[in-house]
Parts: C-alpha cells; sequence; structure tokens
C-alpha cells in the first residue's frame, strides 16, 4: 500500500471508510471542510484505488491537531495506524510544529494504548463529548522526540 496525500477527489472513498470504520463519525459537510482546509494535512493509505486508511490534522502554529486517524477493519493490527501516523507526524515536523493534540474517546481502549505509545499523555477532559456520553481525553505529546 501506498502513503497518499488526500484531497476532496478522495471525498466519497473517505466517507465510506468513516462509515466502515468509525460509524459514520463525520457527516459530508465536516469531510468536505476536512479535504479543503488549506492548513491540514491530509494522508491515505491506498491500493490500487482503493482506500484502507487515513489521518488528518490542521497545522495551527507550531503544533498539529491530529483530527482523525481511521484504518479499515480487515486491515488492522498490522502497522498501518502506525505508518500513518508518523507519516503526518514527519509532514507536522517539516512544517514546524513541535507537539501534537487530540482528542480520544474514554471508551476507546484500543486508541487510548496506541496513543499512549507515542507520549500522548492526557491533559484535561471533556465530560460527556461524545454522542454515546464518553468523555473526550484530551491529550498531547512531543514531536521532538518522534
Amino acid at each position: 500500500m501506498d502513503i497518499v496525500d488526500l484531497e476532496m477527489q478522495d471525498l466519497n472513498a473517505c466517507m465510506e471508510l468513516d462509515q466502515l470504520a468509525m460509524g459514520g463519525f463525520w457527516s459530508r459537510t465536516q469531510w468536505e471542510g476536512e479535504l479543503t482546509n488549506p492548513k491540514g494535512l491530509r494522508v491515505g493509505l491506498k491500493q490500487s484505488s482503493h482506500l484502507y486508511a487515513f489521518a488528518s490534522g490542521l497545522l495551527l502554529v507550531d503544533e498539529l491537531q491530529l483530527n482523525v486517524l481511521a484504518v479499515h477493519p480487515s486491515h488492522r493490527r498490522v502497522g498501518n495506524a502506525k505508518r500513518l501516523l508518523l507519516c503526518i507526524f514527519q509532514r507536522a515536523k517539516i512544517a514546524g510544529a513541535k507537539r501534537v493534540i487530540l482528542e480520544v474517546s474514554s471508551s476507546n481502549l484500543e486508541a487510548q494504548y496506541f496513543y499512549q505509545n507515542f507520549g500522548f499523555k492526557t491533559n484535561s477532559i471533556r465530560r460527556s463529548y461524545y454522542r454515546n456520553g464518553s468523555d473526550a481525553f484530551i491529550q498531547s505529546t512531543s514531536l521532538l522526540g518522534q
């Protein structure tokens, strides 16, 4: 699989993968905004023309705000998320980012463990933030050691 930049032409593929991997977390309008934001970093893993994973975030001064990272259910646990995360970290560092911030659901233990491996620590909590009532853990890590 190849790492590619994601653009508006990938909108439908992103929405399909969002539905499969995250239950349709973002609306079409949210995806359109994500794919067109000039401050965005957007990468995907494709084989042929099929999208199997994506990661997207915003560069805000010296910080990358990681907005989404998802992998197709049949392609998990083989390093695809790590590959994309390291790619987007590298691109953010080149652009001048010194740290990464993200939010992760208190009910998503798998994601919490994954991010912990990259040094992410919880800085604050947004209570009952998600539709299902779970809290959002606001986490960050330095890019200097990545």
